[in-house]
């Protein structure tokens, strides 16, 4: 599936598909994505990860259907706002559960509209 995608990719697309190699060639146990609309989600999904898949969302009802509809594990939040303390306690949560471990890689993506430079990525 990663090297029969259709090209020229949209830029949604062609970031899903880098993140997925990147944690299949670190063999990332887990794949965070923070997402407002699940648009890079979905495209995450599209490309079956070995790895687990933790969507991060301000939405109830998108974070209940990344787990319903398409496998993902999902986690609503109430403020998106500080990312790297909502990564730190996520990864603490990880360890404890034993499915994380220290040496492991961790892949990170954002599909969150940023409003400064009026990108998403």
């Amino acid at each position: 599936m990663l090297t029969t995608a259709k090209k020229p990719m949209l830029k949604v697309e062609a970031v899903a598909n880098s993140c997925v190699k990147s944690a299949f060639n670190l063999q990332s146990p887990v794949i965070i994505s923070v997402t407002d609309i699940g648009r890079l989600s979905r495209m995450i999904s599209k490309y079956k990860p070995y790895s687990q898949v933790i969507v991060i969302s301000t939405s109830p009802r998108l974070a209940n259907q990344a787990c319903i509809s398409r496998s993902l594990n999902g986690l609503w939040v109430n403020d998106i706002q500080n990312v790297n303390l909502m990564i730190i306690s996520l990864m603490k949560i990880l360890r404890e559960s034993g499915d994380v471990v220290e040496a492991d890689d961790i892949v990170f993506v954002s599909g969150v509209m940023d409003d400064q430079i009026q990108s998403q990525f």
